[in-house]
């Protein structure tokens, strides 16, 4: 009797453990579950802040380009050909300033329109983008007068070199006045806002996640799943209420229960815009709440598989056999308790390595990102202004080369900016190149005998024009007996080229170059010494990284790619020698290569 009472007491006390440990496992579950729900705000968060912020640098990398349609030299000649009403100039020029805009609407498809309208408000050249064929209009043919627009009104008032930007239904307005001796007009730049749209567009996180754009006025400007602003009522109550940029849970909208929404705020002009991102709790826990409810069943089956032993354990007749089956079951139970703390441990330790290989791997991405996009900007920024140049000039040399009387007026300015600019295309182009070598391990090197000073002395001659146009002296310093070596000579004479078309950029008028090179010891070292302005300490490294620019206080001495340095650097280290810099500001720099003689 005894017995059968401890027996059904153990039953009891089984069942309430295993009601007291699934009520505490799913107490420990839903703070799982709102961890998870926590940290996915903050990524989508975080994620509303980096689309807030490319839109905004989109706006204002226009912002910096409007300033630069405002003032080309087309431009200067039909505002003077207005002044003096002369027809076949005013038509002439406004020819000329369109072929300056096409291509810089070309090379932005962000860019919808570009507009000049003078200081009456009619609209004297328009530029337009169709379907991806550019249109321009010619006088009389759609032009209108600006002088009712808000557009106008606004920008007229501003002073030389202010913006002003507003939204117009679908399209995005940025415009500033333009100025030659006193105000003459305006000039606008129009924006898509579908372009802007595609920004977030793709950006979600499951079927039922979507991108929103919204004023802080509440007005809903894009929505990526087409629900409507009636639709968004509980998102742009919580908008009104929160300005600023957070991130909430709404009990429902537009059908939708449970919604996890993150939004960042950014600035256009007198008007803010909102990005929001939302998805449904469901999507982001659900498969976590299908895993715990496996987990649970589980750990039922082993209550009632340990319940059913404690049954066996107490049929057995003799105390002796109790006894022996406890200590047993004891150290088999101690075993596979440790075997499962060690697992337990082991696999702790294998999620957290997991786990940081995952963050490296992220950050990783997010820098091969970041550099892609960075080059890709310097690329086309760099490429983009000598291009529109060229293409600007020789479309008005080629479209009027039947009136001498007009071309001998600007032939020579023409034909050496043009001249310039193909030089200045070249260089970049071949730096670009030779940097994509490098970077893809392509780059060829040749194994010859090599004069080290023949390559300086054929680098001297190539620049001395330059160095004579610019006012500098030009001096070499060469051993007579410096021994030939084992190199490429061709990519050293690029080495030589390289510092020389430096030290020439960055040395004033009357200022003096002088190259050297002697044997020391196993090496040649060569240096480029100028009397320039110098190179801080700070930069002495970074001068050879990638896209590096010396910066002074404000002031950036921006005169290159930033890829000559990495060049020869990379160029130096292949033959086995190292290049530095000695310089200290305002007293000039000495770049020193070394070069292995064996």
């Amino acid at each position: 009797m005894r017995k059968r009472y401890i027996f059904f007491v153990s039953i009891v006390l089984v069942f309430v453990l295993l009601y007291l440990f699934v009520y505490m496992f799913s107490g420990i579950q839903k703070d799982i579950e709102n961890h998870i729900r926590e940290e996915f705000n903050k990524e989508q968060h975080l994620v509303t802040e980096r689309v807030a912020f490319q839109i905004e640098d989109m706006l204002n990398e226009a912002n910096s380009e409007i300033l630069f349609v405002r003032n080309p030299f087309a431009m200067i000649k039909l505002i003077e050909a207005i002044d003096s009403g002369n027809k076949k100039e005013i038509a002439f020029w406004r020819d000329g300033l369109e072929r300056v805009y096409l291509p810089l609407l070309n090379s932005h498809p962000l860019y919808r329109s570009i507009t000049f309208a003078d200081e009456k408000g009619d609209e004297v050249v328009k530029v337009e983008s169709n379907l991806m064929e550019y249109i321009h209009t010619m006088v009389g043919v759609n032009l209108k007068n600006l002088s009712d627009d808000l557009i106008f009104k606004e920008t007229i008032k501003l002073n030389d070199g202010q913006i002003y930007m507003s939204r117009y239904h679908n399209v995005i307005k940025i415009s500033t006045p333009v100025y030659h001796n006193s105000i003459k007009g305006i000039v606008v730049i129009g924006i898509d806002m579908d372009d802007i749209n595609s920004l977030i567009f793709s950006v979600k996180y499951g079927a039922k996640s979507h991108t929103m754009l919204f004023t802080d006025k509440g007005n809903l400007l894009f929505c990526s799943r087409s629900l409507t602003e009636e639709q968004h009522k509980g998102e742009i109550e919580y908008i009104l209420k929160n300005p600023s940029s957070n991130y909430t849970e709404i009990p429902e909208s537009h059908g939708e229960k449970d919604i996890l929404i993150a939004k960042s705020s950014l600035n256009i002009n007198n008007e803010k815009w909102v990005v929001a991102i939302e998805t449904t709790a469901d999507e982001i826990t659900g498969h976590i709440k299908k895993f715990e409810e496996k987990k649970q069943r589980l750990f039922i089956v082993l209550l009632l598989i340990s319940a059913a032993f404690l049954s066996y354990f107490f049929k057995i007749g003799s105390d002796k056999i109790k006894a022996e089956i406890r200590a047993e079951e004891e150290i088999k139970t101690s075993k596979k308790l440790e075997a499962i703390n060690k697992e337990l441990t082991y696999s702790k330790e294998r999620l957290e390595r997991l786990n940081d290989e995952l963050n490296t791997a992220n950050e990783k991405l997010k820098n091969i990102d970041r550099q892609k996009t960075d080059f890709l900007n310097i690329v086309a920024h760099d490429l983009r202004t000598p291009l529109t140049s060229i293409r600007s000039y020789t479309d008005m040399l080629i479209m009027n080369k039947d009136k001498p009387e007009t071309i001998n007026k600007v032939f020579d300015e023409f034909l050496d900016v043009i001249r310039h600019e193909g030089i200045r295309l070249e260089n970049l182009v071949n730096d670009y190149l030779d940097l994509a070598k490098i970077e893809a391990g392509l780059m060829i090197f040749k194994r010859e005998a090599a004069n080290i000073k023949m390559i300086i002395n054929k680098s001297l001659a190539v620049y001395l024009g330059e160095a004579m146009a610019h006012d500098i002296n030009l001096k070499s310093i060469v051993s007579k007996d410096l021994p030939l070596i084992t190199a490429d000579g061709g990519k050293l004479s690029q080495v030589v080229s390289n510092l020389l078309s430096n030290a020439i950029k960055y040395t004033p008028k009357g200022g003096t170059i002088t190259v050297s090179a002697e044997e020391k010891g196993e090496y040649i070292e060569v240096c480029v010494e100028d009397s320039g302005s110098g190179i801080s300490e700070e930069y002495h490294e970074k001068i050879f990284e990638k896209f590096t620019q010396v910066e002074d206080g404000k002031k950036r001495f921006k005169k290159g790619t930033g890829l000559g340095l990495p060049i020869v650097k990379y160029i130096v280290e292949h033959h086995d020698g190292k290049v530095w810099v000695e310089s200290e500001k305002e007293k000039g720099a000495k770049f020193f290569f070394t070069l292995p003689i064996r």
